[in-house]
């Protein structure tokens, strides 16, 4: 019988008792306490991958932005390079080639 004024145990309380070793449990208790153990031990597999996964995304995210800053550095200095060398040289094969060089970085993905 219930009582009308029984407070219900709290959440905290009864998987304290479903886990204990010590208090008597049905065969469903005990199959419970299993089956809560196996699951946090999945949840915190599942959550070490994800903060893992999150170090690689950060990890990955820094290093491509470390790329793009070589690669802008590479472009200015390409243009410097190719600016400095069209007005040194006057060849037409050479103006083509500086040419090419800027067709080709505003070509890029």
């Amino acid at each position: 019988m219930i009582r009308v004024d029984a407070q219900p145990t709290p959440d905290g309380e009864l998987r304290r008792q479903i886990l204990s070793k010590c208090v008597e449990k049905t065969e469903r208790e005990w199959w419970a306490a299993r089956t809560i153990e196996k699951l946090e031990f999945e949840l915190n597999a599942a959550n070490a991958e994800i903060e893992e996964k999150r170090k690689d995304v950060v990890w990955l995210a820094t290093e491509k932005a470390k790329l793009e800053n070589y690669v802008m550095l590479l472009e200015e200095a390409g243009d410097v390079m190719a600016n400095a060398y069209r007005q040194i040289c006057y060849d037409a094969y050479d103006d083509q080639q500086v040419d090419n060089w800027f067709k080709a970085k505003e070509a890029k993905p």
